[in-house]
């Protein structure tokens, strides 16, 4: 399998959803200087615009909790929401988004600047080349959660489907 990712957690291809902001010159520009290929979904694979969907509806009603009366500062809002839904384990993958992407967990500022238990306990660059060295098989045992969760919700929604079966009259 090819490695779609580079240290650090740069991508190396990116899939986007059709919309028009990813036709725009910036972000092409964007992409080309970090020697990023940019595919789109098709039309034929709507799983990965549903997937898209489904993270940006979760992130909505998570802003729309936090805004209540103060409707004009969702833009300061949208960091802290970002944060919490890439350090937020997953319920069907049990991994958080943020691990998946980069190979270890988010540290959060205080940690690195009050050296915290979790930066004196342990070698933070020898620390990050294990996880690098085993991330690949959480991706692979994520990916293997996420098919398993969609096959119990294919056989939860198989068994209220009635089966009808038609003839042709002549």
């Amino acid at each position: 399998m090819e490695n779609y990712y580079l240290p650090f957690g740069i991508p190396r291809h990116i899939i986007t959803d059709n919309g028009r902001q990813f036709f725009d010159q910036k972000f092409k520009s964007f992409l080309q200087n970090l020697k990023i290929t940019h595919h789109f979904a098709s039309v034929e694979h709507p799983q990965t615009n549903r997937l898209a969907e489904a993270a940006n509806k979760v992130i909505l009603h998570a802003l729309k909790k936090m805004l209540d009366d103060a409707k004009g500062l969702w833009a300061e809002l949208i960091p802290k929401i970002l944060w919490g839904y890439n350090t937020t384990p997953q319920s069907s993958t049990k991994e958080t988004p943020f691990r998946l992407v980069y190979g270890s967990e988010a540290m959060i500022p205080l940690e690195i600047s009050q050296n915290s238990i979790r930066t004196q306990v342990t070698d933070h660059d020898e620390a990050q080349r294990a996880e690098l060295d085993i991330i690949e098989k959480i991706r692979d045992i994520t990916t293997l959660r996420q098919r398993a969760a969609q096959q119990v919700i294919a056989r939860r929604h198989n068994k209220s489907v009635k089966i009808h079966s038609f003839r042709k009259e002549t």
